[in-house]
């Protein structure tokens, strides 16, 4: 069975006055197979009109205003008319806005000036100007298409993960060493999936996860994939396509959690034989959300994956990579093309308690700097950089994706360049740095982590590379990446894309990030006394909060929501 997909876009304007431009409008949304919202469709209805299109604005993926002279008409009791109020919720909400406002305007209603100058002083609003309504058609389809490919899929970043299968994992991070034998871990895995199905592997910093399930999959040919700093949607639409080319199948992008959920659901239990490898999950509850309970495991269907922090979950069983052996750590050393005697070997164990991280970090260096921790290795090779080489790397870290070279250039020149001017730079970079085809990203989690808390000494110029990048990350409708930018420097800014960061986030199931996010907004509308929008912020921080099993979190903000309700009269909202 295949799964048809569609966004619904809600579209807002005078109906009368504008019914040539809706008639436009509408056929330009369905001829992309997508789901219009046209108010004089929904016929004569017994409820108040914003009884009717407040909850299909909520609904809805993306929302079009069109606006010629008319302000439109205003409620008995309301001091705003329904298409403003129609504006301000699809703000509020965070939803991709596009907005085509007619040339002639002679006769409009000075309220609607009003709110078309707040429409083009919005930076993240996109407006255009039309003389005719057959302008109307292409221009939409155009703006549409472009808006899911920068909102809803990421397609650049969906097809990085897909380049990378476990042989170029190792590679990368390896470097050209040979990949240290671990036997017995590598049969405790085996037997582990054997026995249970589903495995859960955990370790701390610098453990080796990564490089151990990269090689287990590369030598037994399962099926890879890098989940670090991706959405629950986007590692599934990453699974599903993994799946869909071990059957011979053309990938799909989906830009919906739920139909990406059905169609990973629907390859996995299709699929004649798997075993997942999922490195880089943030916890448990993202595979509970990726797989439900009717998702099939068996001897011949089974599923690895990597946590940071180990967490108990119902039918997985847990494994802890555990240090390296001094046999192990000896190879690590001829591997390195190190010569060191027993004694110097046994010291080296010893300080680094095993740890492959700091064991490859004390062996690159030699027999220096043996009692250097992993962030004082970073340091040392973070202070050898030049100011431009620093500056590179920041702006690496601080992004949540991959920044290409054409990105860099003009995050660190803000200008046309020649990549030759930056390559030296680059390259002396490289021990932080990987790279493919879509970008550079950091090396180890761990180095991204102390080149954060080295920028975090210098606030000024935190806030100077991140408000780069989140400008940027704006520019490419990337709003969840410009607030993480943002708030990683405190910086206050983040306020500003705080509500599109909170659609995407909960657009793409990360509940996590949208916690976070709804906490901003929360505190915003405290500040500002808005109850309604209070209100509306309390119950999707309580839904997101249910979603992660936070249940004592989600009670104390539904139970916030219902005393502000009550006290503020609004439980047309509750």
């Amino acid at each position: 069975m295949s799964i048809r997909e569609k966004l619904r876009v809600f579209v807002s304007s005078t109906i009368e006055e504008c019914a040539p431009e809706r008639a436009q409008v509408g056929a330009a949304i369905r001829s992309l197979n997508h789901e219009p919202f046209l108010f004089e469709a929904t016929g004569a209805r017994p409820s108040p009109p914003r009884e009717v299109y407040v909850p299909r604005l909520k609904e809805s993926d993306i929302f079009i205003g069109v606006y010629k002279q008319s302000y439109g008409w205003l409620a008995s009791g309301e001091s705003i008319s329904g298409l403003e109020d129609e504006y301000r919720h699809a703000m509020n909400r965070g939803m991709p806005c596009l907005v085509y406002i007619h040339v002639d305007d002679a006769k409009r209603d000075p309220r609607l000036r009003a709110m078309i100058a707040d429409i083009k002083a919005q930076a993240r609003i996109k407006y255009f100007r039309y003389r005719d309504e057959n302008d109307l058609y292409e221009r939409i389809r155009d703006d549409v298409e472009a808006v899911v490919a920068q909102r809803f899929v990421r397609a650049e970043q969906l097809e990085s993960v897909l380049l990378n299968d476990a042989r170029s994992e190792v590679e990368s991070i390896l470097r050209g060493q040979t990949v240290v034998p671990r036997a017995q871990v590598n049969e405790h895995l085996l037997s582990a999936l054997s026995a249970s199905k589903i495995v859960q592997v955990s370790g701390g910093a610098g453990a080796g996860k990564t490089t151990l399930v990269a090689s287990l999959a590369k030598d037994h040919d399962f099926t890879f994939v890098s989940a670090a700093r991706l959405s629950p949607l986007e590692i599934a639409n990453a699974i599903t396509a993994r799946l869909q080319g071990l059957e011979g199948a053309m990938p799909q992008h989906h830009f919906t959690l739920h139909v990406a959920c059905q169609a990973l659901k629907e390859a996995w239990n299709s699929a004649a034989s798997v075993t997942l490898v999922l490195d880089g999950i943030e916890t448990p509850a993202m595979i509970q959300q990726l797989f439900p309970l009717d998702c099939e495991f068996s001897e011949r269907k089974r599923l690895l994956y990597t946590v940071v922090v180990p967490a108990p979950a119902v039918g997985h069983a847990s494994v802890t990579v555990p240090p390296f052996t001094a046999g192990e750590a000896a190879e690590l050393v001829r591997n390195a093309r190190l010569s060191i005697s027993s004694e110097s070997l046994e010291e080296l164990l010893k300080i680094s308690q095993g740890n492959p991280l700091l064991l490859r970090y004390c062996a690159e260096s030699g027999q220096q700097d043996w009692g250097h921790t992993l962030q004082q290795f970073e340091t040392v090779r973070w202070d050898a950089l030049a100011p431009r080489g620093r500056e590179v790397v920041s702006y690496i870290a601080i992004a949540r994706s991959k920044v290409s070279l054409g990105d860099l250039m003009e995050l660190v020149y803000g200008r046309e360049a020649s990549p030759e001017e930056l390559a030296p730079d680059i390259d002396a970079a490289r021990w932080f740095l990987t790279d493919d085809a879509f970008g550079y990203s950091i090396r180890h989690e761990h180095q991204r982590a102390t080149v954060l808390s080295l920028l975090a000494s210098s606030q000024q110029r935190h806030a100077y590379y991140a408000r780069r990048l989140a400008a940027l990350a704006s520019r490419r409708g990337d709003h969840l990446g410009a607030f993480l930018a943002l708030e990683s420097a405190g910086d206050a800014g983040s306020g500003q894309v705080a509500r599109a960061a909170a659609f995407d986030a909960s657009r793409g199931g990360d509940y996590r990030q949208f916690v976070h996010i709804a906490e901003r907004i929360i505190e915003t509308a405290r500040t500002e006394d808005d109850p309604e929008d209070l209100v509306i912020a309390l119950l999707a921080f309580a839904f997101a909060k249910r979603q992660l099993g936070a249940d004592d979190g989600a009670a104390a903000a539904l139970g916030e929501a219902t005393r502000v309700a009550d006290a503020s009269k609004l439980d047309r909202v509750i």
